[in-house]
């Protein structure tokens, strides 16, 4: 199970049809993100869930794989990568809290959002950010839906919408219809984008239009994680541990995978 979060009030024990074993599921609280607490900082070293780095090594505490082990270091086709030899070559210092969001641009600019309310585009070059907006909400998920065209997802339970090139340093519009935090913006094709929000639905958004086209229900908990497959549908992960998939376009969802024992994220 996920173990990176240990705040949640709310508890759900299921039993695990295989061995009998009790399984305890979390369940987030309504105004609370299941992001917000993967990060546990202490000094100098930060511990990622079970992955503890300190200096310039990284230390796995556990890994589990299904059949075969799991071989860390060997992790390209026939060459084997030395750690010591990995070497940072920028630091990019400016966001004041955690930064859960990061997508490089058409411009090649870099772009991130994190809980300080702030969007930061960083010029990688010069390792320096060349301009800073700043939302009402937490900055939770990032989407260049076209060029200059920047959405973000926020802790306000709306898409704001923000032209890069242009001097206004507010957004030029919200796309208001969550009543809960938005996790993850996908682009569907050249006029359709889908936001998943922590209300359990996805909603299919016309960008020309700036209206929902349509929402796709059958989530029971928090959609975490979503992306586009090849063939143009949607796929989207919760904290109900069920992955889905959608025809967006039918509003159907034709296919659910279910395996996982806590959140899909």
């Amino acid at each position: 199970g996920y173990t990176g979060i240990d705040n949640f009030s709310k508890i759900k024990t299921d039993v695990n049809p295989e061995n009998g074993q009790k399984i305890d599921k979390k369940e987030p609280k309504e105004n609370e993100n299941p992001f917000a607490n993967d990060f546990i900082s202490n000094n100098d070293n930060i511990q990622i869930n079970n992955k503890k780095e300190n200096n310039n090594n990284i230390q796995i505490n556990s890994v589990s794989g299904f059949g075969s082990n799991i071989v860390l270091g060997n992790t390209t086709k026939g060459k084997e990568i030395d750690p010591n030899n990995i070497k940072c070559i920028k630091i990019l210092k400016g966001h004041e809290n955690n930064i859960v969001s990061l997508i490089q641009l058409s411009s090649g600019y870099l772009a991130t959002g994190a809980y300080d309310f702030s969007i930061c585009i960083w010029d990688i070059e010069q390792g320096q950010c060349i301009r800073t907006f700043y939302d009402v909400g937490k900055i939770f998920c990032l989407l260049e839906f076209r060029p200059n065209l920047l959405l973000a997802g926020t802790s306000e339970n709306n898409i704001s919408l923000w032209e890069i090139d242009k001097s206004e340093d507010s957004s030029t519009f919200n796309f208001c219809r969550h009543s809960l935090w938005v996790n993850s913006i996908v682009k569907c094709d050249e006029q359709y984008f889908a936001s998943a929000s922590n209300d359990a639905c996805i909603i299919i958004w016309d960008f020309d239009k700036r209206e929902p086209f349509t929402m796709l229900s059958g989530h029971t908990n928090s959609i975490l994680c979503m992306i586009k497959l090849n063939d143009g549908n949607l796929c989207s992960g919760a904290a109900d541990c069920v992955i889905k998939i959608w025809d967006w376009k039918k509003n159907i969802c034709i296919m659910e995978l279910i395996g996982h024992e806590n959140w899909v994220k």
